[in-house]
Parts: C-alpha cells; structure tokens; sequence
C-alpha cells in the first residue's frame, strides 16, 4: 500500500494532546531527599550520569532520580534539567527555597576572594574558620601573600592583578609554557618556594631542559627533586614546597600537601610536510 493509499483512509481516531507531566522536568522534596522526575531524553541522562557523582540513585519502581538533600545536590537538578528541558516545575517546597536565595541574584562573588573595597583588602565570602587560619597573613598583593591565599585555596580578584608573575602567583595550578619553565625561577624565588619535585619528566626530549632547570634551582637555592633523584623528605621541614607536573597523572612518589602544583603544557604547533603523516 502506497502513502498516497494510506492518506486517502477514512481516519478518525482522536488525537489527544499530551500533558505537562510528560513533557516537563520535576524537582521536589521528600522526607530529606530531593526528587527528580524527567521525560525520557537522551542528551539529558547522559550529562546527568557525568556530573552526578553518587549525589542521586535512580528509583525503577517509582520512576525518578533520588538523592540526599543539600545545596550541591539541588544545584545539579536544576541547573542540569534546564539546559536540557524547556519547563521545570517545581514542588512548593522547593519554591520556598529558591525564593529565599533571590537576595542573593546580584552577588558577585560565590568564593573566598581577596578584593580591594575603597584602598582595603579584604576577603569576601568568608566565614570564621577561615578569619582564624589567615589571621597572622597580612592582605596584600605581595606575591608571597597571593601565593600563601591561593595555597588556602583563596581566588584572587582578577581586577587587582596587574603583571604576568602575580597572575602566576595568584594560582594554585597554574600552567607554564615548556619554553618558560626556567623563566619562571625568580618567580619561585619571590614566592619563598624551597623545594621543588618534577612529576612526569622522564622523556629523553627535555632531559637538557631539565638539568638546566635543577642547575638554575641549586643557584636560587632551591632543593630539587624528581621520581630518578627522590630521597625521601619531611616536607613539614620546607615552608613553600612545589611540584612541576609534565603530565596530568602524578608519578608515585609525587609530595602531597604542596603549596603550588605548577603544570608545564606545551602549546607549539606540529608542522608536518606535505608527504609526512602521523
């Protein structure tokens, strides 16, 4: 039978308009736990198995994702279910939280962050445990200090930063350009940095780069370290000890507990001849 055939068919079946039900998400709260239901989409469940963590089980009986209130677990429902459904509802429960936190909209920092309020540094979005683990660190934008804050896992405000070496100090991971990497000794010098461990750096390639590196060190006076020269150390005994990562997996005899962890990238493009293939 043709299409033309099954267009020309008597047809008189009713066509029912589906519901919001099935077409919008649901988040809601019961008995301390967070509930979310959803229409089938792929895209969705994808994304939401990525980010979940263990914060939500899936119910197949009930047919809805379930997991322990608190504010990361609420945060992942709602801001998953609104990239990927065009109406969320929400249970009145639920309503009354987000309603408390609109005098929160216009916040500007979410983060402990240092910032400069009329010629005064302060920290912002900080708490009492906090006050008391910085209170013998004076706030400035000394590299040392920047370099201690962001070692308490503190951001600093990018509009007080002004040069490449307080970006750099500013960071607790920040990236270096292979081709910089002896560049960046008078920077760990000014940050008070006495011990260095290089993580990853066994490829026969940069094995010039890297007794440069450990010849430079020993003239700043800075103990080096890497997986071939390791003894091991009370790290307790250095006050700002650092690692340099070739590689995003850390070797096994990498410190923890560090102050800085340095990741050394290499962003040269690779030309290849016409007649040369990969």
């Amino acid at each position: 039978m043709f299409i033309k055939d099954l267009l020309e068919l008597p047809w008189k079946t009713l066509i029912v308009q589906t519901t919001e039900e099935f077409t919008s998400a649901h988040i809601g709260i019961l008995d301390d736990n967070i509930i979310l239901k959803t229409p089938y989409n792929k895209l969705f469940i994808t994304a939401f198995r990525a980010l979940n963590e263990d914060c939500f089980i899936w119910d197949p009986t009930n047919k809805y994702y379930i997991g322990v209130l608190s504010t990361y677990s609420l945060k992942l429902a709602i801001n998953t279910t609104t990239k990927f459904f065009k109406e969320v509802r929400y249970s009145d429960n639920v309503k009354k939280l987000l309603d408390e936190l609109t005098q929160y909209e216009d916040a500007i920092y979410w983060s402990p962050t240092l910032v400069c309020c009329s010629g005064n540094y302060m920290i912002a979005c900080t708490n009492e445990s906090l006050n008391n683990a910085l209170s013998d660190i004076p706030l400035n934008t000394e590299l040392k200090t920047l370099a201690e804050l962001a070692r308490y896992g503190i951001d600093i405000d990018d509009k007080i930063l002004i040069s490449d070496e307080e970006q750099f100090a500013s960071q607790y991971n920040p990236e270096v350009e292979i081709s910089d990497m002896c560049d960046i000794i008078p920077w760990l010098k000014n940050i008070q940095c006495d011990y260095v461990y290089v993580s990853g750096a066994g490829l026969s390639s940069i094995a010039k780069m890297k007794t440069d590196f450990r010849q430079q060190l020993a003239e700043s006076g800075i103990q080096y370290a890497d997986s071939a020269k390791y003894q091991r150390t009370i790290f307790s005994n250095y006050k700002f000890p650092v690692v340099i990562r070739f590689r995003l997996i850390p070797d096994f005899n990498e410190p923890v507990n560090v102050a800085k962890i340095i990741t050394i990238v290499n962003s040269q493009p690779v030309n290849l001849d016409k007649n040369e293939t990969m």
